[in-house]
């Protein structure tokens, strides 16, 4: 099996053969439809993300997540998002906060 990122993360934890699967499947295929006034606009694929709405969504956020804070020096709040800050007095705070979120975006 060719493991993404996001299946590597599930793997880890212990989530493999069919359950990975079927994890696999939930999360593939999702669209998203934009709207404005009333009329359909566009539908485009969703490449990133956890459907919202759905314990399981909630759940797969939270192990994705998880190991979130081993990796910045920035302040980090997570609920149902997430949020990163870092209080910039000087050059040195800039350079921090943009080194956590390329480590994150990693």
């Amino acid at each position: 099996m060719n493991l993404t990122l996001s299946t590597l993360k599930l793997n880890h934890y212990g989530i493999r053969n069919s359950t990975l699967s079927w994890i696999t499947d939930f999360l593939s295929g999702c669209s998203q439809d934009v709207i404005l006034d009333g009329q359909l606009l566009t539908e485009s694929p969703v490449s990133s993300g956890v459907p919202q709405g759905t314990v399981l969504g909630t759940l797969l956020f939270l192990v994705y997540i998880n190991d979130l804070l081993n990796s910045v020096r920035s302040i980090v709040r997570i609920f149902t998002d997430c949020l990163v800050y870092h209080e910039i007095r000087d050059i040195h705070d800039t350079k921090t906060l943009q080194a956590d979120l390329d480590s994150l975006q990693r």
